[in-house]
This record gives structure tokens, sequence and C-alpha cells, in this order.
């Protein structure tokens, strides 16, 4: 795989983000949660749905603008992290 330097803060010898969620080889159903880094999502086998606002700060490289608010993780509430969970199993269920 090549790093695009354009999607976020990996650099050679860090792990991608399947690795760190443990989800490429899975058959589980997750919902990945990400703030400030711009997630990978291309390779994964797994059923996956990836949340990300992409604000315009985005990545900050752990030097946030925000003062420390942290906007991007804010913004995922509750309630979208349960609609998307609800949705993934819905299509799962459809698949089977």
């Amino acid at each position: 795989e090549q790093h695009d330097p354009d999607r976020g803060d990996r650099e050679g010898g860090e792990q991608g983000d399947e690795e760190r969620l443990g989800i490429h080889a899975s058959r589980h159903l997750v919902v990945a949660l990400f703030g400030s880094t711009c997630p990978y999502t291309q390779g994964t086998e797994s059923p996956l749905t990836v949340m990300y606002d992409a604000l315009p700060c985005a990545p900050c490289k752990r030097k946030p603008t925000c003062n420390g608010r942290f906007d991007c993780l804010r913004g995922l509430t509750p309630q979208r992290v349960a609609a998307a969970a609800r949705a993934l199993l819905g299509r799962d269920e459809a698949a089977r």
C-alpha cells in the first residue's frame, strides 16, 4: 500500500487504521469512529461503517486548533453512532 500524504499522518512503519482496529481479517460488524485522523478505508473485507466528518482542521496531527474542544469527536454523537450501527446491522441482515 502506498502512503497518500493528503489522507492523514501515517508514516512509514506505523500501522494502518485497519491493523489498529484489528478488522483486516475480521467478519465482525464494525462502526469505526475517526476524529481528526483521516481514515484509511481501502482493503478491508469486514462489514465496516466509517464515521468521519472531514472538518477543515483535520488532520490536526495531535496539535488541535480547537482549543481542546475536539469538535471532530463531539460531532460523532451517540445518536449518530447508534443510527450507523442500526444501518450496518440492517445491511448485514439483508445480505443473509
